[in-house]
Parts: structure tokens; sequence; C-alpha cells
């Protein structure tokens, strides 16, 4: 699955701080999830305030921001899954 927005400074994606944004592979961990160009923000949960992964995450030229986590985790748990993370420029 792939999540492309405009630019990060254009899409967003708000939590509301009502959970993580985003869980990826909760029922199967085969599967592949791609962020790009996008913010995620607002996120609250114990690991992972704005993305839990358990499948297979790449996260290119977007912005994980302002998220509240009550563990020692922060806006990104990857628990049994891998993840790539590609910084803005």
């Amino acid at each position: 699955m792939n999540l492309i927005g405009a630019g990060s400074d254009k899409t967003s994606v708000e939590g509301d701080n009502k959970g993580s944004v985003f869980i990826v592979g909760k029922n199967s961990s085969n599967i592949d999830v791609t962020l790009k160009d996008i913010t995620i923000r607002g996120g609250a949960s114990k690991c992972g305030g704005d993305i839990n992964n358990s499948g297979r995450l790449t996260v290119e030229r977007s912005v994980i921001t302002g998220n509240t986590v009550t563990d020692n985790v922060g806006g990104v748990y990857s628990d049994k899954g891998s993840v790539v993370i590609t910084m803005l420029p």
C-alpha cells in the first residue's frame, strides 16, 4: 500500500491524540506500506505515537511530529517489522 501526499508541507494526517495515526501489519506482518511526502502528527499511544509497525514500512520525505507516548518509545515503534526512513533533504 502506498500513501503519497503532495508534499509534507501540503499534506498532513492528524491523529487528534486518539491513538497511533497508522498501525501497520496488525493483522498480518506480510504487508508493505510506503508513506511519502506527508506530515504525520498528533498520535498518542503507549508505543509509537504516530506509527506502530509490525510489517515492512518505508517512510520517505515525510515529517513525524507532535506525538505523545507513555512508554519509552517515540514517534515510530517497530516491534516485529522493518522500517526504512529517508530524511528530508
